[in-house]
């Protein structure tokens, strides 16, 4: 009897991960912060007819605001792709992009409260 395993099997871990870690090398094609904020504040002195959304002529045609701000996040946190990357060989699932992103964000939520007190 031949065994098979749905979306989540032990075949698709390479494919998740991959996936990952494009989102990681995509952060690479993106301007760094301070050229975004500089191109931002030329297109602003330029007037409303330079763009009705002064960052969508920055960011590489095709891409959005979202996807490129999830990309920054993930290839700043290697860590925690890796992490995440490990949990799901353990679960035999699939590692995902809003997995890291929920771990993200839970890790900064976790900073801000011990900070705060």
């Amino acid at each position: 009897m031949r065994r098979t395993f749905g979306m989540r099997g032990r075949y698709h871990w390479p494919a998740g991960e991959m996936l990952l870690d494009i989102d990681a090398r995509i952060e690479e094609l993106l301007p760094s912060r301070e050229e975004v904020q500089k191109l931002i504040k030329q297109n602003l002195k330029r007037g409303p007819e330079a763009s009705q959304h002064p960052s969508g002529k920055i960011l590489p045609e095709g891409m959005s605001r979202d996807h490129a701000r999830n990309s920054r996040a993930i290839s700043e946190h290697p860590e925690i792709v890796a992490k995440i990357k490990a949990q799901a060989r353990e679960n035999e699932d699939i590692p995902s992009r809003m997995a890291v992103l929920n771990a993200i964000h839970y890790e900064k939520e976790r900073k801000e409260s011990e900070r705060r007190g």
